[in-house]
């Protein structure tokens, strides 16, 4: 369920609450009761429905998780210092460290062709192109290409949850947390 969606029936939910609270209201001031009964029973209701309001204003406010520009941009704005492979369980297998580094190759090491981060060792090898990907770093970010990869290149978004396929010389701005999917292979920048 999207943010808006959840504010949406917060929002909705709190006016309803305000209406049950005006007609329980109005039915205390129509009793046929003296008039300190009725303001008894008013400042009563009233109470009941302001702590109902409350502890279901908390409820509500602490079921929505909220993602706004500004965290994204915190998320964006944290450093890169390393790129990690995964495993199934999403487990750290493997670590390299990028700071530093201008530029580099993610593929498999063959012959005379030697690459950066190298993915050959893995059992979803046959999925990883030569020369894969590359990494560049460019005014403080760090970008991914595809090399024109046969299994192709995929990131997802550490706010989002579809997968973001590169098309041919297409460049993403990677964030930190994001994955990098090599063919089968997972990698995430941290």
């Amino acid at each position: 369920m999207s943010n808006q969606v959840k504010r949406g029936l917060a929002d909705i939910f709190e006016k309803i609450a305000w209406v049950c609270m005006g007609a329980l209201a109005t039915c205390v001031i129509y009793l046929d009761v003296s008039l300190w009964i009725k303001i008894l029973v008013e400042v009563l209701l009233l109470i009941l429905a302001i702590v109902f309001m409350s502890v279901q204003y908390i409820r509500t406010v602490k079921r929505l998780s909220v993602k706004t520009i500004d965290t994204q941009i915190q998320i964006s704005r944290k450093n890169i210092e390393s790129i990690v492979l995964l495993n199934e369980e999403k487990r750290v297998i493997k670590k390299w460290t990028i700071s530093g580094k201008a530029g580099l190759v993610i593929g498999r090491n063959v012959d005379n062709n030697q690459v950066d981060i190298d993915l050959s060792d893995l059992a979803v090898s046959e999925t990883i192109s030569e020369e894969h990907a590359v990494l560049n770093y460019s005014n403080g970010s760090w970008y991914i290409e595809d090399f024109d990869s046969n299994w192709g290149t995929g990131i997802r978004k550490a706010y989002e949850d579809n997968i973001h396929y590169l098309n041919k010389s297409e460049q993403i701005k990677l964030d930190s947390n994001d994955y990098i999917y090599i063919g089968k292979a997972i990698l995430q920048v941290i």
